[in-house]
């Protein structure tokens, strides 16, 4: 029998405009074949915000400003590893861009790209970030 526990991270959909369209960030996890938004545990002390701002920086070596909340993502998994079945809410940004390059030292991170918004919706593996892509994207055509 596997104990329940809560699990709570943070994450954004970071973008930068082009000529064209706007682009977002996503990555692939190693040895998963999963494209996902940067996204990650909240740490002791840590705001959901500053949270989201590490984990953009840590998963893909680049920085952004949040702009605002987009939505919380609730949904359960079991960690066989550890015997738990977490209860997991994920607190989704929309960060703009501001500096760095792609540079990862994350060991959990095989790719990071810079794609359009459409082609990151079709892209990212899980339904629930697809719709906080469409959320963003919503949002952004309304600044």
């Amino acid at each position: 029998m596997y104990k329940t526990m809560p699990e709570i991270s943070a994450g954004a959909v970071l973008y930068r405009e082009t000529e064209r369209e706007f682009q977002v960030i996503i990555y692939s996890r190693k040895n998963a074949s999963q494209w996902c938004l940067p996204k990650g545990k909240i740490e002791k002390d840590e705001t959901r915000e500053e949270a989201a701002i590490r984990e953009v920086k840590e998963e893909t070596g680049l920085e952004g400003q949040i702009i605002e909340h987009l939505k919380d993502v609730y949904y359960s998994y079991a960690d066989k590893r550890r015997k738990l079945h977490l209860n997991k809410t994920v607190h989704y940004f929309l960060m703009k861009y501001c500096q760095g390059d792609i540079n990862t030292d994350d060991a959990g991170v095989e790719d990071v790209l810079w794609v359009d918004i459409d082609e990151a919706i079709e892209k990212v593996t899980f339904e629930n970030e697809k719709q906080i892509l469409r959320k963003a994207l919503s949002v952004l055509r309304q600044y």
